[in-house]
């Protein structure tokens, strides 16, 4: 696998992707968690738990997704 770099959405931290939790959205609005990377589309990554529920809590997930839903708990 290559060392390739991600960037949190909630906090900017910069690591390598297989560390980051990937998030991608399917086609009603649901997110996930695409833990074995295959979902296709947009995803976008965050560091760890924490970042996660403060991403949901900022609506950082949609912005990062570039839709207008609104992503709740």
């Amino acid at each position: 696998m290559r060392n390739t770099l991600r960037t949190c959405i909630n906090c900017a931290v910069v690591d390598l992707q297989e560390r980051m939790i990937r998030l991608v959205h399917d086609n009603d609005g649901t997110i996930l968690v695409d833990a074995p990377r295959q979902v296709g589309g947009r995803g976008a990554y965050v560091c760890n738990q924490k970042c996660l529920n403060q991403a949901l809590q900022k609506k950082k997930i949609s912005k990062a997704h570039r839709t207008k839903k609104q992503i709740t708990k």
